[in-house]
């Protein structure tokens, strides 16, 4: 079997994590005294903890930072991505992208159809080298939540058990 050339999509690329917290963990910090100690003795399990209130604000566009994409846009992108990649196939074409998370979390909530901020909550448990699977049954792409299907989601049957261990 011949595979196709390998095609970059910048529309399911990862949401700014990194751009988030550089500006949100000092709000964070400003708001909250539990998350002082980040700035003088921060602990795995603080930071994990300073993420997920940041990435929680910042999904439901509780918190923003000019210049850093929003929740509704990050979704946007992502389904813009999907919607490409769809419209350039064949019907009964097989299609792999390799991503992150979170695009992997739009993906699945438009699926069902859930508000932003729960495709970015199903991005967190997501893991490295997992695999979704989603059917699309029609030509006419317009997300209708009938002709998108989950099969496989967050699979790591791959991988060895020492890799998937927490």
């Amino acid at each position: 079997m011949t595979l196709p050339p390998v095609e970059t999509v910048p529309e399911l690329a990862e949401y700014p994590a990194f751009e988030m917290l550089q500006h949100l963990v000092p709000k964070l910090v400003a708001e909250d005294p539990k998350f002082a100690q980040l700035e003088t003795a921060p602990t795995p399990r603080l930071l994990d903890e300073a993420f997920h209130a940041v990435l929680g604000r910042w999904s439901r566009d509780e918190w923003f930072v000019e210049g850093v994409e929003r929740v509704g846009e990050f979704v946007a992108r992502v389904r813009s991505g999907l919607d490409r990649v769809l419209r350039t196939q064949a019907a009964g074409a097989r299609v792999a992208a390799v991503t992150s998370a979170g695009p992997i979390g739009v993906a699945v909530g438009l699926t069902f159809g859930i508000p932003e901020e729960r495709m970015v909550r199903t991005s967190i448990v997501i893991r490295n080298a997992s695999i979704t699977e989603l059917v699309f049954r029609s030509h006419n792409f317009d997300w209708q939540p009938d002709q998108l299907s989950l099969v496989t989601f967050n699979l790591t049957a791959h991988l060895d058990d020492n890799v998937t261990e927490r």
